[in-house]
Formats: structure tokens, sequence, C-alpha cells
């Protein structure tokens, strides 16, 4: 079998990456461009299902979501068609699995895997990755909290880890600068970038390692910057604009896109010239409009997780893990506690409006805040004989949403040939998962019922 590295840099679209391109702002991915066959993806699916942890299901599977039937993240398990990495696992290869959104696999894993920082009930293998695995789950989930839920203990276990698993340089130095921006502005959106560069450190160092025939990393920031900051970047199509105090968000799409260019620039230099590079988005963003003469469309997340089922009066609560944005998962000791939960807080109000939304799955129950515009500070929630005010409660997430999904995506796939050719009729983001197990020398499950691009052969 063949090398194959899939590169899933979440969500960049093909509009900005042409135009920054243009602008010499990102000379790695204009070299990784000009040596590869370039396509347009189109997701296929109605608005509704263009979340990330849907799509990317449909990359690694081939098939849409009305036949995996994922909803929300954190549902891998459900996931019972055979994925690209099982399909490897089974032809007798190895895959690196870093990241990679609801990722699933019955098989047998031989090579490694960093479940996703919004995964539920997922184990890093090999155990020892587990240290990065928490670190990094603690700081994205709790990224809009002014305290992360970390320990000096933790601190300490996690900067072993990435000393003795690769920790390069360049991440020192940016680790660094952000401790300056944060200490002088303030700012700790740049993070991001900063975990993202961890997560390639890591990723590298096992890759070295294993040479694995499969292998995914999987990256976020840049998306994560686009859904907060595009208000920031083209004020000019938005009704609310930004802040007067927000100037340094104004190239911070672009800081993403940079910060994405050099770690591309690293994996050209790594990766042995007979592997094949694939660079996959899923879907991309566009300005989010749609709330803006309702003020914007607002965000609220718990102060404290732990701390909302006792201030709601909630029995059974074993423990409790975050998803993204306002949404995170109860989990009961009983189906029975479920139940009478997720009618509890189908039942709370605030200001005779629906306050949170539930939805349960045996024993667990997925909720969070259901208001997205702004609040009162004296309003309080109702729920039965309960009364609590909203903001004992809840916090509002600093920014205002202002990117939202589009079905396009960027697909790069750069052969050992460098052979570099211009797709302009869009391509379905199923066909991506066939189209790898080809480039790998896989058989291609019955599943996968679109056909590979036979272009990339």
């Amino acid at each position: 079998m063949k090398r194959v590295l899939l590169l899933e840099f979440n969500e960049l679209c093909p509009a900005l990456m042409d135009a920054f391109i243009s602008a010499g702002r990102l000379p790695h991915f204009a070299r990784l461009r000009e040596q590869s066959l370039v396509y347009t993806t189109d997701a296929g699916e109605p608005q509704s299902n263009l979340e990330p942890w849907i799509l990317w299901v449909n990359v690694h599977t081939g098939v849409g979501q009305s036949e995996h039937g994922v909803v929300n993240l954190g549902e891998s398990t459900m996931v019972a068609h055979e994925s690209t990495w099982e399909a490897v696992l089974r032809h007798g290869g190895t895959v690196w699995i870093c990241g990679s959104m609801n990722a699933s696999y019955q098989s047998l894993l031989s090579g490694a895997h960093l479940p996703d920082p919004w995964s539920v009930g997922e184990a890093a293998q090999p155990a020892e990755l587990d240290v990065f695995y928490q670190f990094v789950r603690a700081n994205v989930q709790e990224h809009t909290n002014a305290r992360v839920p970390l320990t000096a203990a933790d601190y300490l276990r996690f900067v072993r880890f990435v000393v003795a698993h690769g920790l390069s340089l360049r991440t020192i130095q940016a680790v660094v600068q952000q401790l300056v921006h944060e200490r002088i502005r303030g700012d700790r959106w740049r993070r991001a970038s900063v975990l993202d560069r961890m997560t390639w450190d890591v990723f590298r160092w096992y890759y070295r390692k294993m040479q694995p025939t499969l292998s995914s990393l999987f990256l976020n920031s840049t998306a994560f910057y686009q859904h907060r900051f595009w208000r920031n970047m083209q004020p000019e199509v938005f009704g609310i604009k930004p802040g007067v105090n927000e100037a340094s968000k104004r190239h911070a799409i672009q800081y993403g896109y940079e910060q994405m260019d050099a770690i591309v620039g690293e994996v050209l230099d790594t990766v042995e010239p007979d592997t094949t590079i694939v660079l996959c988005t899923a879907l991309s963003q566009q300005p989010y409009l749609l709330a803006e003469e309702a003020g914007g469309k607002r965000c609220y997340r718990p102060h404290s997780l732990e701390a909302f089922a006792s201030k709601l009066k909630l029995s059974g609560v074993r423990h409790v893990t975050a998803v993204m944005a306002e949404q995170f998962h109860l989990h009961f000791g009983t189906e029975r506690e479920a139940i009478i939960a997720e009618e509890l807080l189908m039942r709370a109000s605030l200001d005779g409006r629906q306050v949170l939304f539930a939805r349960r799955s045996g024993a667990d129950v997925l909720t969070g805040c259901a208001i997205f515009h702004a609040v009162d500070e004296k309003s309080c929630i109702t729920m039965g004989e309960l009364r609590v005010s909203f903001f004992d409660i809840f916090y509002q997430v600093d920014a205002l949403k202002s990117g939202m999904h589009h079905p396009d995506g960027i697909l790069w796939i750069r052969t050992p040939s460098g052979a570099h050719k211009l797709h302009t009729e869009k391509v379905s983001l199923q066909a991506v998962a066939p189209t790898i197990l080809q480039l790998v020398g896989a058989p291609i499950p019955k599943s996968m019922q679109v056909q590979p691009l036979t272009q990339a052969s």
C-alpha cells in the first residue's frame, strides 16, 4: 500500500484562500496548490446538516447523513459504515488519526488515535497520549471561560509530554509571543493557533515514528476565527459594527490562514516524496447576516458545567461533558433520571420563552441555552417553583456570531508526480473517501457508492 496524509483543515474557504494567496500571504499553500489536482467539493446536504461533526463523517465514510445518522458531536459510536481507516486496517495497513471529528473504527487499532476535543467516552491510544488529549480538551471546551479548569500538576504533566514528543522551537516561540500578547493586550484568541501548532508537533513526532499508511491531522483554529471575527474582517457587510477596542481582531482570520500556511510548509518538508498529501476542508464559511436586525446572535454558556445541575436542582447527574458553543452533555446514573431531567429542562422559561433545549439518548441528555438574543441583567429562569437569576448560571460569550457554514469545500490532492490541474466542476464530498482508498491501494467498501476521482489515481 501507498502512504496518504490527509490534512483536515476545518472550514477553510476557497475564496479567502485564493485572495490570501494572490496577496502573497500564503507561500506554502500556493506551492501545495501548484503541485496538486485542485477541486471544490459540494457537501450535498441541506443547510441544517452543514455542521462539521456531520460532514467529516461523510468524508470518512463516503456516505451522507441520511445513511450514517450522526447529528451531534460525540456520536462516533453510532457510525456503522466502514471508514477509510477501517478499510486500511482490514487490508493490513496502519493509521494515525489525530483529532479527526467523530472518528469511528470498529477494527483493532494498529497505530494511534487522538480523539477530537468534543468526543464522549473516547480514549486516546496509546494511553500516553491521554495527557495531551485532556489538556487540549480542557482548553478547547472552556476557551470562553476566564479560567481553564487545569491544575499546576496538569500543566506540568503536559509540558513534560510535549517536550518528550516533538515540541519545536517555533512552537516555544509562539507560546512566548502569546503570553506577551495576553499580558499587553489581554487577547486570548490566538491560543487556538498555539494549540494547533502543538498538535502538529505531536502529530509529526508520531508520524515519523510510525510511518503510517493513512494519517489524518485535524486543525480547527481558523474555523473558530471565521465564526467569531468575520465581522471584524469585513465590517462593511454587517449592520452591527465591531467595537473600537477590537482593532487587533481585524486581521484575525488572515492570521489563522498564515499560521496554517506555516504548518503546511513544515508538512511539505516532512513527508517523503512518495507520499500523497490531501488537503480537505469538508465545508467553508460565509458572513452570518441573519440576526443583524435583531441585534446579532449571542451565545450563553454556564459559568460552571459542574454547578449547572445543582443550581437547577437536577438529580442523578454523574458527570458533565462540554460539546461546542452552548451545548453540553449531562450524564445520569439511570435512564429514568435522564427522562425526568429532560422534562424539567424543556419546561424552563425566561420571560415566557423556552430558555433551554434538551435531547435525551438513554441516560444522556444533550442540553444548552436556547436563547440567542440580548438578555436583561435582571431576568430570571423559572422552572416549576424554582426561580434563579439567568446570569447566576450563564455568561455571554464575548463575540457575536459573524460566520456561518457554506457547502463548498477545498480539496487539493498532491500525488508523488506533483501534477497540477484545476477542475472547475464541483465534486461530491462523498467522493473523498473512495478516492483516498484508491490512492492508498486498499479495497473500497460497497457502502461507498460515489465513484473515486479518477484523475487523482
